[in-house]
């Protein structure tokens, strides 16, 4: 479920599609055990979501992860989690920080009718 960010293209892409419905993107490190552990309780809940899900890995894609950081005005962390609407981050959590029930409550109650 999840797509792959990793070029500016894509990113485009990404914002392009926030206008439709809210995104989550997850800035992930494969390197790091709290990173597995937030992106495994993230995917226990796919189906709660029925979304479409990205995925950033910071390690191979450093440069775009700082360049979403920055066009989105946010300060990089990894793990992170955002949700982009409209093409601005409207939220956005890092760490252990990053609960299930707030994505969920968060994407589910955006009216996208506005």
């Amino acid at each position: 479920m999840w797509v792959q960010l990793s070029t500016e293209v894509q990113y485009d892409r990404f914002l392009e599609e926030s206008f439709i419905t809210p995104l989550l993107l997850f800035k992930h490190s494969y390197r790091c055990t709290l990173s597995a552990i937030v992106l495994d309780r993230i995917e226990s809940h796919f189906l709660l979501l029925s979304k479409q899900f990205w995925l950033l890995d910071v390690v191979q894609n450093r440069e775009l992860s700082n360049f979403v950081s920055r066009t989105q005005s946010i300060h990089h962390e990894s793990p992170q989690a955002l949700i982009i609407y409209k093409g601005e981050c409207i939220w956005d959590e890092d760490h252990l920080d990053i609960q299930t029930d707030d994505i969920i409550s968060i994407m589910n109650n955006i009216d996208v009718n506005d």
